[in-house]
Parts: structure tokens; sequence; C-alpha cells
């Protein structure tokens, strides 16, 4: 296997479509980077798709996303730089290892640019991650306990995906989607009696 020279992603700044090109290459030229399918083994290469998901999870930090201003119609183009570059690595062999996208996110966060970048260039097939492993679920138990102490129940932070019902442009209802999916009818008209009744004694009608 050629040794990868890490001056391309020292000197990188371009748009995410240049980044998506350069991380190909990349995963061409060291396979055990690129992530597969699960359902028949086939390369799923790096996209722009992917690299929305990154952003989102928090692999790629808001900060880091500068827009280039263009000329003409569309949404300008985010500005990627090495950091980018070291971060989508460690997140792809880090995710090769086993690991969680949520998790790797967790774990990122707690690095500074440049430990990202010392520990994808110190790695190799050998690499050892237990150290880092360790430090990390050791870090997720503090905040757990933590999060646990003010409330969270199960000490996990959770995603929900919530439904609004805007009635009005000054009145909206949230509702968990997943507990939306499971109201009966006879539930329905208990909620809505309820809300009717916490209205009127709101507003001192009763």
């Amino acid at each position: 296997m050629t040794k990868f020279n890490f001056d391309a992603y020292d000197k990188f700044e371009g748009t995410r479509a240049e980044f998506v090109e350069l991380m190909r290459a990349r995963e061409v030229s060291e396979p055990s980077l690129m992530l597969v399918s699960k359902k028949n083994g086939s390369p799923i290469p790096c996209s722009i798709r992917r690299l929305d998901s990154l952003s989102t999870i928090g692999v790629f930090p808001k900060p880091t996303e500068d827009q280039l201003k263009r000329a003409g119609r569309g949404r300008p183009s985010l500005k990627m730089t090495a950091e980018h570059c070291y971060r989508y690595e460690l997140h792809q062999r880090l995710r090769k290892s086993g690991q969680k996208i949520e998790g790797i996110a967790s774990l990122m966060s707690t690095l500074s640019p440049k430990e990202i970048k010392e520990k994808v260039i110190s790695w190799s097939i050998k690499f050892d991650t237990s150290e880092l492993l360790d430090d990390w679920e050791s870090e997720e138990r503090e905040l757990s306990e933590g999060l646990m102490r003010l409330g969270r129940e199960n000490g996990n932070i959770l995603i929900s995906h919530q439904t609004r019902f805007a009635i009005l442009p000054w009145l909206h209802l949230y509702a968990g989607e997943e507990q939306l999916k499971k109201l009966s009818t006879q539930d329905i008209d208990l909620l809505t009696r309820a809300l009717n009744l916490k209205f009127k004694k709101h507003l001192a009608l009763v």
C-alpha cells in the first residue's frame, strides 16, 4: 500500500463537491476507509448526502462551515478545509471499527483539531483504539450520571421527532410523532376535552 501524503489534506480548501472528489480518491487508495453495504457488500463512497449527515450529527461542527458567496442562483456552497478532511477520515476509521455515528460525534467533540489530525496520521491496521474508547466511555458515564441527577431518567439525551399543529399564527401544538401514532379515537377525545378545560380555567371562564 502506498503511503498517503497528508499534504493533500493540509493544503485543501474548496467546495463540498471538490471535497467529495478528494475523499473518494482517498477511499480508493485505502479500501479500509470505504464503507460497504450490509446487504450486498458493495462500496458506499463519500457523497454530499453523507456530508449533510455528518454536519447534522456534529462530526463537522458548524463554526467550520463558512459559506462561500458566489454569483448566480442556488444556495452558496460550503467551504471545506483540512479540518474537515481529518474529521472525515477519523469518522470513517471509527465507523469501520464498529462505532455508531452519534457516539463518534460525541467523542470528536472532546478532541482538538490537532488531536484529531494526530490520531488520523498515527492510525494503522494495528492501531489500538482501546485507550481512546476507554476515555470516551468514561466521559459518557460521567455525562450520563449528571443528566440523571438533573432529571433525565435513563441518562441519555433523546432525539425526538415532533409534529407541529399550527392552529393559528399565535397558537401551535407540538406532539411527539411516535406517541401521536399510538392514540385512539378515545384518547384524542380525552386530550381535546382536557385542553378545552385548561383554556377555560386559565382564562377564568369556569
